[in-house]
């Protein structure tokens, strides 16, 4: 019997579905620098800038799920 193929899980619920997915997680960062000025971060908290934008960058998570595909063997 075949295995179903990209994550087919309109066929029977028992078995492999030969993919899973992982969560994955964005942030926007905002905060306010020592000279009182907003400042915003993209990637996580490593890096600042200013935050010129009007209105002001608010701050936001996303989570999404990235599929990844399992190999047969």
């Amino acid at each position: 019997m075949k295995k179903p193929h990209d994550c087919d899980f309109l066929k029977a619920p028992i078995g492999e579905k030969n993919c899973s997915f992982e969560p994955e997680v964005s942030t926007v960062r905002t905060a306010i620098s020592t000279e009182g000025k907003p400042i915003v971060s993209f990637d996580e908290g490593q890096h600042w800038t200013l935050d010129d934008s009007s209105p002001p960058t608010k701050p936001s998570v996303t989570v999404y799920w990235k599929k990844i595909d399992e190999d047969e063997d």
